[in-house]
């Protein structure tokens, strides 16, 4: 074999498995979903409730879009969104503001994290609770709560098997998160399982398979390494005999 030949072969493998994404879902994310925001701080309580739209698109498993959200005076900001539908969870982060009122008084914090996506009358809603993380900062700015619906049903989409289990593994952490560069996933296992653990982008790209293989039974830990990945969110997901235990992790520098 010729050396172009076979760099040409090392080139298409690198790039089946740099960007390995998820399988079509049953969930249709597609339009503009309306609900309700309500911060929640330490110090104040809970805030006035802001009016929310998202005006979503999908393509498979990955939803792009924007977010509007109102105040009690009016419209206050437009924000890009992009994320990834994981099992029945719609993993998101937004990323850039188009439009802000009063911009020079505060830097945006952008929401990020997952919302729970449910079915109800032929209805698609996202519900849940979510972050506010600064990537300049690098903090976590305040909780919020988010309760969208589809303002239209949609009669085409298939929802059979759409809520699949999710397994619930004891002490499952993620530290630390936000993290710079390297974290660690701990968790401990009561029977023996096949495990796989992987880390994916909002894109829904596999960007790190760190294991594969079967565990006895007892506490495990291992590294996480996204020192060659961009600041950003990404999901980190424990598969036990096809059951998917996932969350978010942060990379920012502070």
């Amino acid at each position: 074999m010729n050396k172009n030949a076979f760099t040409r072969i090392l080139l298409f493998l690198f790039t089946s498995i740099s960007f390995t994404s998820y399988a079509q879902t049953p969930f249709d994310l597609n339009g503009v979903f309306e609900g309700y925001r309500q911060i929640e701080t330490d110090s104040l309580g809970l805030g006035e409730p802001s009016l929310y739209l998202y005006d979503l698109k999908q393509d498979g498993s990955n939803v792009s879009g924007k977010s509007t959200v109102y105040n009690e005076k009016g419209y206050y900001a437009e924000v890009l969104i992009h994320g990834v539908i994981v099992e029945n969870k719609f993993y998101f982060e937004e990323y850039g503001t188009l439009d802000q009122v009063n911009p020079e008084k505060k830097d945006w914090c952008y929401e990020s994290g997952h919302l729970d996506i449910g079915v109800q009358e032929g209805k698609i809603s996202l519900k849940g609770s979510t972050k506010s993380f600064s990537k300049k900062y690098g903090v976590f700015c305040a909780n919020g709560y988010i309760n969208l619906e589809k303002l239209l049903a949609n009669k085409s989409v298939n929802f059979e098997n759409a809520n699949q289990t999710i397994l619930t593994v004891a002490n499952v952490t993620v530290s630390p998160n936000p993290t710079e560069n390297i974290a660690s996933i701990s968790f401990d296992l009561s029977e023996s399982h096949e495990a796989i653990i992987e880390v994916y982008n909002l894109e829904g790209e596999l960007i790190l398979n760190l294991l594969h293989r079967s565990l006895l039974a007892g506490s495990y830990s291992f590294e996480l390494d996204l020192s060659f990945e961009d600041e950003g969110m990404y999901i980190v997901e424990l598969i036990l005999d096809k059951k998917i235990y996932s969350t978010e992790l942060y990379k920012s520098k502070f």
